[in-house]
């Protein structure tokens, strides 16, 4: 079983807020990247710890986000893990 590390981290841009996340997880295939990012249904696979998941989370942020003006972005090596980068604009009060 492979053990997954995390790494987080935010920084203040001109647009917004980057959040950026990464991992040493599994990965995804690049098929599987650009379904997430196209909000299509995403297959479900094992994860790290054995776990297996509904295949529906990453579509669901990428949607909620888009309705809300904010940008989810990810790249992904099958093997080595994944990172994510959110982006919060900055509006006017």
């Amino acid at each position: 079983m492979m053990e997954a590390k995390y790494v987080c981290g935010c920084s203040r841009m001109k647009r917004g807020l980057v959040f950026e996340i990464i991992d040493s997880g599994i990965g995804m295939a690049p098929d599987q990247v650009e379904a997430v990012c196209a909000a299509r249904s995403v297959k479900s696979v094992v994860g790290t710890d054995g776990e297996r998941g509904s295949g529906v989370g990453f579509m669901l942020i990428h949607q909620f986000l888009a309705k809300h003006g904010s940008k989810l972005e990810l790249s992904s090596v099958v093997g080595s893990g994944t990172t994510a980068c959110l982006t919060l604009p900055f509006t006017n009060c």
